[in-house]
């Protein structure tokens, strides 16, 4: 039997909102302290 290859997708969301990951700009820190876009 061959093997099988299995995928779990976890998110689609990157570069699509705030925060951004990695990102250490003043409205992504807010974003994460608050847990809302302050914008």
């Amino acid at each position: 039997m061959a093997p099988t290859i299995q995928v779990v997708l976890l998110g689609v969301a990157q570069d699509a909102g705030l925060p951004q990951a990695g990102c250490d700009c003043a409205n992504c820190v807010t974003a994460r302290a608050v847990g809302r876009n302050p914008c």
